[in-house]
């Protein structure tokens, strides 16, 4: 083991060359014809990134959807690059199926068991996107559902991913389905009203109704599979208060409740789930993305022991355990939460082995504020072009109006489009602007980016 160890090392220095920045090859670029068409990107080339900044053919680009909801750690994160590196030059393994284990293979399920807030869960973690672990979720659900019930419920604005259960589950994705020759037992209900945090909790006259709804359904109903966040309708924030209603509804009734905590999972909203944050805890919660912020594919089915015996066709899966991007996920939630202090080199600079020891949770109150802060003044700078503001946490969206006040999602995608020109990467989502940012971002940076959103939304008012 030890000199396929070295192997590595002495490949590795040899290979830094490839590798090094100052060799890329941008003629590269001339292979989009080897891409789908859906496929192509700009015509901007990344070189480099570092936290949420990226060097690219056209100079700095700040990240400010955390390329594309995923890394909210951005890029090149020391302690995860760290780990990652230091795994691979153990020697240890780099892959196994799931029919063997291993130390950072029992060790992560019980990482995210303890983090989700679920009490006394297990946890299926595999290598695959979020839509995977959503079917999963969907089907731990129907395999303990009663025969007589055979009703799923979803909820209008949801999207749950790009597979065939997630186009049958998502509202967003109707119109994708295929190989159906039937209408699937999906019910929507009508999605939550948009909370904003520090507003009543009172439930809206509309949330009590699609309450009552589901109470008529019940008894038919095996599943409620809802994003307590619809990122993909404009960033709607659910209520706490129907989150909870929702949960007492499902425990009356015996009917599953699933979050769908894809999106906002681990670090946006400041805890490692969306169930944390509500203080509302599911029978299974979904998560990926974050988990690994970027560095590999895995998502985690987190849930109560009664799924414990999920059917063996669709736990064993053979690429249930990439080690690295495990390795990835444990160093995610330490750097988040805190790394202990025996792993934390004593020759770092203070204030970076400070921030090691504390996690990046520790200022993320004061994060918030900036985001808020920035946001605000944009509004007020941009007050003709935009309506209302939603979301919380790290996570925004600002709806594009046109001059009578109506949504604008044309101008809202010129607006993109011209961000990303700019050197500012955003999300666009209907008619509204979406920023996720990651939680490395540095004060000044977000001032800096915030500033050229700006100037972008003036040239169209």
């Amino acid at each position: 083991m030890k000199n396929k160890a070295t192997n590595t090392q002495i490949i590795a220095e040899h290979l830094a060359k490839r590798f090094d920045i100052r060799n890329t090859d941008f003629s590269k670029a001339d292979s989009r014809e080897y891409l789908c068409d859906n496929l192509i990107p700009s015509d901007i080339f990344v070189i480099a990134g570092n936290g949420a900044v990226l060097e690219t053919n056209h100079g700095k680009l700040f990240d400010l959807s955390s390329m594309s909801l995923n890394c909210i750690l951005g890029q090149n994160d020391p302690w995860v690059n760290a780990s990652i590196q230091a795994y691979i030059a153990s020697g240890r393994p780099s892959f196994h199926s799931t029919r063997v284990g291993s130390e950072i293979y029992y060790e992560v399920a019980e990482l995210i068991a303890k983090v989700s807030g679920i009490q006394n869960p297990v946890v299926n973690h595999r290598q695959c996107n979020g839509s995977d672990v959503t079917e999963l979720a969907i089907l731990a659900a129907y395999q303990h559902k009663d025969k007589d019930r055979e009703l799923l419920v979803s909820f209008r604005g949801s999207y749950y991913g790009q597979n065939l259960t997630s186009f049958i589950a998502s509202d967003l994705q109707t119109q994708n389905r295929f190989l159906l020759t039937e209408e699937p037992s999906i019910y929507f209900l009508d999605a939550p009203d948009n909370f904003l945090p520090g507003s009543s909790e009172n439930l809206s006259s509309n949330d009590i109704k699609t309450l009552d709804e589901l109470r008529t359904i019940a008894s038919k109903s095996f599943a409620v599979i809802i994003e307590p966040i619809q990122m993909s309708n404009m960033v709607n924030v659910c209520n706490p208060s129907f989150l909870k209603e929702l949960k007492t509804i499902c425990e009356k009734f015996d009917i599953q409740l699933i979050f769908d905590d894809i999106q906002t999972g681990f670090g946006w909203l400041g805890t490692f789930s969306s169930a944390s944050f509500f203080d509302v805890y599911p029978n299974l919660l979904a998560v990926s993305k974050a988990l690994t912020a970027g560095y590999g594919p895995l998502s985690s089915l987190v849930m109560d022991k009664r799924y414990k015996d999920l059917p063996m066709s669709t736990v064993l899966k053979t690429n249930g355990a990439d080690l690295r991007s495990l390795v990835a996920a444990r160093a995610v939630i330490e750097r988040l939460r805190g790394v202990p202090k025996e792993y934390i080199p004593s020759d770092l600079s203070t204030d970076f082995r400070h921030e090691l020891e504390v996690g990046l949770f520790f200022s993320f109150k004061n994060k918030v504020e900036i985001l808020e802060q920035c946001v605000q003044t944009l509004k007020q700078q941009c007050a003709s072009r935009l309506g209302n503001m939603r979301g919380c946490g790290l996570i925004r969206c600002v709806e594009v109006i046109d001059n009578h006040g109506h949504p604008d999602p044309e101008t809202c995608k010129k607006i993109q489009e011209q961000l990303l020109q700019s050197g500012v990467l955003v999300r666009s989502v209907k008619h509204g602007l979406l920023f996720k940012i990651p939680i490395v971002i540095t004060d000044q940076e977000l001032h800096e980016a915030f500033d050229i959103v700006g100037s972008v939304i003036r040239r169209f008012s």
